[in-house]
Parts: C-alpha cells; structure tokens; sequence
C-alpha cells in the first residue's frame, strides 16, 4: 500500500508541539506549583502553550489504530498481525518504564514509574490483538462507545472497587512498594476506546484521494461542531464545567479548557477533530516525521538534563 504522506506529517507537528509542553514542564519556573490552565493564575501564551498540546496523545492513539489497522491489511493474515502487536505492544511498555523513566527521573533505582502514552498504545496494540477476529467496523464501534460512554461511569461513588475501576478508567497513585510508586496518567480503557475508533477509521484511508479527503474534512468538522453544541450546554462530556471570566477571551479560555487525565469526550472531540480536519493535507514529510519514537524519548532525557543544570 502507498504510503499516506499526510499521517506522517500530522505525527511529526504533534511530536513538535509536544516539545514544547515537555520544555514547559521541566523548564518552566512555575511548572511543578501552578498549573498553566488555572484561569486565575494563568496568562494567554501560558494557557495556550499547555492547550496547544493537548493534540499530541490524542493524535498519537488515534493513528496508531490507523496504522494499525493499515498493517493488518497489508499483512493480510490475522496470526502475523496478532503476533506483530503482540510484541511491538509489549516492547512500547518494556520502553515506558525502562529507557523513558529513566530519562525522566534519572533514578538507576527505578522508584517511580510513569504510566504514559507509550504504555497506553502499548497496552492497546496488546488488547487489539486479541481483537483481530472481529470486524474493524465492530472495534470501531467499540470505540465510539467508550469515548461517548466512560463519562457516565462514577468514580467518585465507589468504594471497593474504587481502586481497582481507577487503574482502568481513571488518573491513579499506586504504592507497589514503600520505595517504589506506579502513577497512571493514562487510564488503559479510555485510550483504548481511541484507538479502537482509530483501527475502525483505518478504512477511510483506503479510499481515492479525492473521497478520502472529503470524509475526514466531514468527519472532522462534524466532531468540532458537536464538541461545541455538547459544550455549550455545560451538562455532559467534562467534569469541568465552563463558565463566564472577567473578560471574552478568559470567557473563551475556559469554555476550551478540558479535562484530559482521563480523556474526557469533549476533549476527544476537539482535539481529534482538529486532527482529522487537517489530515487531508498531503504533503511531503522530512524524516524526523516517519519515526516520533525515535524523537520522543530522547526528547524527554534532553529536557531531563537541562532541568538539572
């Protein structure tokens, strides 16, 4: 199958915009006590520099379902396919809390673990591959399901089951050991539900040009429309409620502000549709664009480095 030049090009402006939030975080005098979407101690360029990056994981998930799906069709044998995902998904996680963590942390004792979107993906390359007997249009489906529906489940009212329902759906602090700690920032089931609609919209990339351009100007218009009626009520879709701010554009600021540790369904809807919006450019990529990963973790050992000196 010829190669889609404009998801190489979509992953490489995100795996860009990233640097900037990761910058931001290590390097930022006020990283670690104020957070940058806090409109009462927030500035434009600050809030923006953080909501910028809310496209990145987004982005990362939702084409990886795509390729995903792209490779099961090229390979064209579920067994390959199933063991092609298999093992690139548990390397993605043996990476997470091996190299990356310790790019991070620089601790050779390994006592805090991060559970980040290259866990997520892996994990999910996991479970799909053991979802490969169904069809993409059910996996799709599955998706959509999760993205609309993980809201309504409420976490805040559980009790016993409240440690375990978090690990899967929601930001959680586990103490593995008195030393050492496992905090997950990207639930397993919500990323998964991008993903799954990912492998399900893999499909339109199979289309002519002409066609395939059509659907994902569509597609992407119609999730930032629908993210603007649902929010506009201010009923469902974000824990975090918008309300009017001292002037328009703060007004503005938090009717955008979303919650992304879990992936609320507003926040997917916008940032994936400005994602699939913009994926009907086709352009040429240079090649820091074809490989995000090899981008990706030495970007957060480089940023690591300059926040200790």
């Amino acid at each position: 199958m010829k190669r889609i030049y404009s998801i190489d090009l979509i992953r490489g402006l995100v795996m860009l915009i990233m640097a900037i939030d990761h910058s931001r975080d290590l390097l930022h005098v006020d990283a670690l006590t104020q957070d940058p979407t806090n409109l009462t101690t927030t500035t434009i360029g600050l809030f923006m520099t953080r909501w910028i990056t809310h496209l990145c994981a987004p982005t990362f998930v939702f084409l990886s379902g795509v390729s995903a799906y792209l490779s099961f069709k090229s390979l064209n044998n579920t067994t390959e396919s199933r063991r092609f995902l298999l093992t690139r998904g548990i390397w993605l996680v043996v990476l997470e809390f091996t190299i990356i963590s310790f790019g991070i942390w620089f601790d050779i004792l390994f006592r805090t673990f991060l559970f980040q979107v290259i866990a997520a993906i892996g994990f999910g390359f996991i479970i799909l591959s053991f979802l490969l007997r169904f069809s993409p249009k059910t996996l799709g489906i599955t998706g959509l399901i999760i993205i609309f529906g993980h809201n309504l489940i409420p976490l805040d009212n559980l009790s016993i089951l409240k440690s375990i329902v978090n690990f899967f759906f929601s930001f959680s602090f586990i103490q593995i050991t008195p030393n050492t700690s496992l905090i997950i920032n990207y639930p397993i089931v919500p990323w998964l539900g991008i993903m799954l609609a990912g492998f399900g919209f893999g499909g339109v990339f199979e289309l002519d040009e002409a066609k395939r351009k059509s659907i994902l100007l569509k597609v992407g218009f119609g999730a930032i429309l629908l993210f603007i009626l649902i929010r506009f009520t201010n009923f469902y879709g974000d824990s975090a409620l918008w309300s009017p701010q001292k002037d328009t554009i703060f007004t503005f600021l938090s009717f955008i502000n979303l919650t992304k540790y879990p992936p609320s369904l507003l926040y997917v809807l916008v940032t994936l549709g400005i994602t699939i919006t913009h994926q009907h450019l086709r352009q040429s990529a240079i090649v820091l664009l074809y490989h995000p990963l090899v981008y990706y973790s030495p970007n957060h050992a480089h940023n690591g480095i300059l926040a200790r000196i």
